[in-house]
């Protein structure tokens, strides 16, 4: 018996018994009477049983974008009124686009029989409720061909491991004519128009069209189809996937947006934004420096920026900007304590005598600053609240009349050596300061100050962490990197990567390879739209040839990747202003989901012509709502990427309603 066959049998199985246990429902919202009028501004993501390994790359990009959703696991939950119907109306369906992690729901249960998670009566009313509320599907990963919809494919000619055997596919140009559905290229008009999309380490399934009603998007040199759309008579609409993914995967990553984005129709509450904002740390302070010959940092040699290093990083900075697309802007975190004549000469090194801090009074302009205190102490016990305000006042003092820096906020700190973020006194005085925003290390405890049992869970992607003994603080989560503080020059990164390395990769790496792996990591930030920081350190930015920098280096290899496959420009933000957008996400967030009183809503109310979206805030405090598909609204402001545009509307307290007409016809 075939895969297919079982799964049939295993189905038609499972749906008799579900019907025996079950009442029929008739949703208000679905009834021949009921007039469909809005849907909430919700996505649903269907599993079968969550061990699909799409699934965490759907909910991840939800989730960096800002989309509010669920996820239903159809194996343990059942799919009825109580579902799809809000209890805000009766013509009101909660959920404005379906994401569906397989095509059939499959999975085989523990007697080895493959069926579907959803019964016949499941498929109906969903497929009902998509029909009646305009509501697209999107299926992550096909089986073509297949049962309970064919999604116009038939069956596969082939099955791909493209671990070993790649599939080239290309974005199309044209559609069948009468289909009114977009090209690939309209679809996904973030990406490259004619860059190759390679899956790899993914299975995939090959196979053709067999109806009128379907338009290709992304096919391979066969013309096999990988991505497409198809239309049903009542109006639904499905764009269906032959390529497994996760969230790690090249094609994945180019891919999600432009399925998200086709599903809610251009319409969502959420953001993509391209973030790029390295904080190379410790500037006017000496690094201990990787020794090649002795395998170690402990030799004594120390690294310092001098002046021509600084201006050669401000020179290759402007050039990346004026001749590159995006806007690059490097924000560092400073000591001040190295712009006086506290500092021992032979710290200086390479430079006889401190020629940094005039360079720095004459050109901060180019760069955003932080405050990484004033003379980098640990800041966990015994480091007291006087010690702490004592560095946070040194060092904001010196920034503002003294190095007179462009760009410097005394509200935002990078604590030396990610510490002091368990100290209860260095905590009270950074915010009696006016500290509001610190950062965190993604690498331990996923960016909590410490761990507990149980563990702590990690923030979602682009949350910030609100500090649990002093909830004034964010702390933002940065990444940390394999450009490692002790070292300037191409030599020294690759002795003390490979020296780490070397067993993990089998041999030793070049400078290229090395860049190669290192931008690679940076690339799938950009690509995810995650806006949370990196960091590097001041020796990263040393003219090592007389011009080049590592720093530089990495970041024109990330863009180099990047720009060859997506045309939108990246930019960097400060830290406060990352913890700004952070701090706004959760709070939408917390009040959208709220258990503890009535939670924000928003939702889409159909018009003949235009539609409306409709905001409405009973909390006590004023909420901003990011609404991608919008460019109006009272308190709005707007920001647009890649042809679309995002308006940050801001709702007031206690009730407020904003409503905003929108150009899109639902």
């Amino acid at each position: 018996m075939s895969y297919v066959q079982r799964f049939i049998q295993g189905f038609l199985l499972s749906t008799v018994a579900i019907c025996l246990s079950a009442q029929a429902q008739t949703p208000n919202c679905l009834t021949a009477s009921t007039n469909a009028v809005a849907v909430d501004m919700r996505v649903l993501v269907i599993s079968a049983d969550s061990s699909e390994a799409v699934l965490p790359s759907i909910t991840s990009t939800l989730q960096h974008l800002g989309i509010p959703f669920d996820v239903l696991v159809a194996r343990d939950q059942v799919l009825d009124a109580s579902v799809l119907c809000s209890t805000n109306g009766t013509g009101q369906g909660r959920y404005q686009g379906i994401l569906l992690t397989t095509g059939s729901l499959g999975f085989q249960d523990s007697l080895g029989v493959f069926q579907s998670a959803l019964s016949w009566e499941e498929w109906n009313l969903l497929w009902g409720y998509e029909a009646k509320y305009r509501v697209r599907q999107a299926t992550f990963y096909t089986y073509p061909g297949s049962w309970p919809d064919t999604y116009g494919l038939g069956s596969p000619t082939a099955g791909v491991d493209t671990t070993t055997t790649p599939v080239i596919t290309t974005l199309t140009n044209a559609s069948p004519t009468g289909s009114g559905n977009p090209t690939g290229r309209q679809v996904f008009s973030d990406l490259r128009a004619t860059a190759p999309i390679v899956i790899t380490n993914a299975y995939t399934y090959l196979a053709k069209s067999v109806a009128t009603t379907v338009t290709p998007l992304l096919v391979d040199q066969q013309g096999n189809l990988i991505a497409s759309i198809n239309n049903y008579p009542d109006g639904r609409k499905n764009l269906a996937l032959t390529a497994d993914g996760n969230p790690y995967l090249s094609h994945t990553l180019k891919l999600n947006y432009g399925i998200i984005n086709w599903v809610t129709k251009g319409l969502y509450i959420g953001q993509r934004q391209v973030f790029m904002s390295p904080q190379p740390d410790d500037l006017l302070m000496a690094n201990d420096m990787w020794s090649p010959t002795a395998n170690s940092d402990t030799t004594g040699k120390t690294y310092r920026l001098t002046a021509y290093d600084y201006n050669k990083f401000i020179d290759w900075q402007t050039n990346r900007n004026n001749t590159l697309p995006g806007n690059i802007v490097v924000e560092i975190p400073f000591n001040a304590i190295g712009s006086t004549s506290a500092l021992p000469a032979q710290e200086l090194y390479p430079a006889l005598v401190d020629d940094l801090t005039p360079a720095i009074k004459a050109r901060s302009s180019p760069f955003f600053w932080v405050s990484h205190t004033y003379s980098h102490p640990y800041l966990d016990a015994p480091l007291t609240y006087s010690m702490m305000l004592n560095e946070l006042r040194l060092n904001d003092s010196a920034a503002r009349l003294n190095l007179r820096l462009s760009g410097y906020f005394k509200d935002s700190l990078v604590t030396p050596n990610i510490s002091g973020l368990n100290n209860i006194e260095a905590l009270r005085a950074m915010k009696d300061f006016g500290i509001r925003y610190l950062v965190s290390d993604t690498s331990k405890y996923c960016g909590h100050r410490n761990q507990t049992v149980p563990p702590r869970e990690c923030p979602p992607p682009n949350h910030g962490i609100r500090h649990d003994i002093e909830p004034s603080l964010l702390m933002i989560p940065r990444y940390p990197s394999n450009l490692f503080y002790n070292v300037c020059t191409p030599t020294e990164w690759v002795s003390e990567y490979n020296f780490i390395y070397r067993a993990f990769w089998g041999r030793d790496l070049s400078y290229e390879e090395i860049l190669g792996k290192e931008s690679d990591t940076w690339l799938r930030y950009l690509l995810s739209f995650d806006i949370r920081p990196v960091m590097f350190h001041q020796p990263n930015m040393c003219a090592y040839d007389g011009t080049s920098s590592l720093l530089g280096d990495l970041i024109n290899k990330t863009i180099a990747k990047y720009s060859a496959i997506s045309v939108l420009p990246p930019k960097s933000r400060q830290q406060r202003q990352i913890g700004n957008l952070m701090d706004q996400r959760m709070k939408l967030a917390a009040a959208m989901a709220s258990t503890n009183g009535e939670p924000f809503t928003a939702k889409i109310v159909f018009g003949a012509t235009t539609s409306s979206i409709v905001l409405t805030n009973p909390r006590n405090e004023v909420l901003v709502a990011p609404i991608t598909g919008v460019s109006a609204g009272p308190n709005a402001s707007k920001e647009t990427l890649g042809g679309q545009t995002t308006s940050r509307i801001s709702v007031p307290a206690s009730g407020g309603v904003v409503t905003v007409t929108t150009p899109v016809t639902w």
